[in-house]
């Protein structure tokens, strides 16, 4: 609770993202895996969850963030790693001039779940003006409906980041798995 209130009275638009984590939660991996001052990468930064942990435990943040609105949230909520967050597409790392990462954590889209939301989440967001899906950006991975087209896609993300990595470092990706029309998709172990 105290993660959601510190959000709210930073930004009354930290609440338009759909599929926050708290930052408590991320700072417990990064202790776990890290020591003070390495850098920690977060490919699907969002409004800044993972920056927010890093400046918590004494890490230093770096990540990348498609939607725009989320990116400018995330600078505003870290403005100590600014220069480390990018407004970029986690399938193009690469075009970047990234330092190598002593630790990656991150949350994914779940393939395309939000886009699929019906009934209560979907209806109490949509009632107060609220996302609903990550963006309508066509690159965004959050829209892509083809279940194997998504774990290519997503696992390219991982790769290039796994060439990022320093040697023995770790990676930790939230995700579960789902349902799609009745079918179960083991989306966390075929991402693993």
């Amino acid at each position: 609770k105290s993660d959601l209130d510190q959000e709210k009275a930073l930004s009354k638009t930290t609440e338009n993202h759909p599929a926050t984590f708290s930052p408590s939660m991320i700072s417990d991996f990064i202790k776990f895996f890290t020591k003070e001052n390495q850098m920690v990468f977060d490919p699907f930064m969002g409004i800044g969850s993972t920056a927010e942990a890093c400046a918590r435990t004494n890490r230093i943040a770096y990540g990348t963030e498609l939607n725009l609105e989320y990116y400018k949230i995330a600078i505003q909520r870290s403005t100590k790693f600014k220069d480390n967050i990018y407004n970029h597409d986690a399938l193009k790392l690469k075009e970047l001039n990234l330092p190598s990462f002593d630790f990656s954590i991150s949350s994914p889209p779940y393939w395309d779940i939000l886009n699929r939301s019906t009934g209560k989440f979907r209806n109490e967001r949509e009632k107060k003006s609220l996302d609903s899906k990550y963006s309508n950006l066509l690159n965004d991975l959050g829209n892509i409906d083809d279940y194997d087209n998504f774990l290519n896609l997503c696992s390219k993300v991982y790769f290039d980041i796994f060439d990022l990595l320093k040697p023995k470092s770790y990676v930790v990706i939230i995700i579960k798995n789902v349902k799609k029309n009745g079918k179960f998709y083991p989306l966390a172990w075929d991402l693993a």
